[in-house]
């Protein structure tokens, strides 16, 4: 997950032409977009570009791995509250518009188990869910709930950001 501090294609970084990845834009803004070989020129030519791509493929490597380990041993409504934590940071939108299949697809777990967790947080107050808009009611709260991935992304993100 990156919001305007990220980017596509950071494979170009490490010489990669292609990627195996498939990206989903979740919720609508600005981008600019570059060709691979102009990136590859700005790269050659950017010790700055460079440096920050490389932070940020770097801080994207962290994320996977601290992501995979989540999924492994949290259960999904601490893992929901995390993600629309996250969400929230990189956003900056009380209201965010996610269906629960979009959820259950980041998630990697199927949409019952979305409205379920979803249904735990609303009933602590920390969120309301309805149609696909979510509104973070009690950040504080809904903190206290996520599970401890949150600490370690959110950290991750703001040395992306502040170095």
């Amino acid at each position: 997950m990156f919001g305007n501090e990220g980017m596509l294609g950071a494979g170009l970084v490490l010489g990669m032409a292609r990627s195996p990845l498939r990206a989903t834009v979740l919720q609508a803004g600005r981008a600019m977009r570059l060709s691979h070989l102009r990136f590859r020129h700005e790269l050659r030519h950017s010790a700055r570009l460079t440096r920050l791509s490389q932070r940020f493929l770097f801080a994207s490597c962290e994320q996977l791995a601290v992501s995979a380990a989540c999924a492994h041993f949290h259960r999904i409504a601490p893992r929901l509250a995390c993600w629309l934590l996250m969400a929230h940071d990189r956003l900056q939108l009380d209201v965010m518009h996610f269906t629960q299949q979009a959820l259950a697809d980041i998630l990697g777990v199927r949409r019952v188990g979305i409205t379920q967790a979803a249904g735990i947080l609303q009933c602590h107050g920390v969120i309301a869910y309805h149609r696909g808009a979510i509104t973070i009611l009690d950040r504080p709260r809904l903190r206290q709930m996520a599970c401890s991935c949150y600490v370690v992304l959110a950290k991750n993100h703001a040395r992306l950001i502040l170095e």
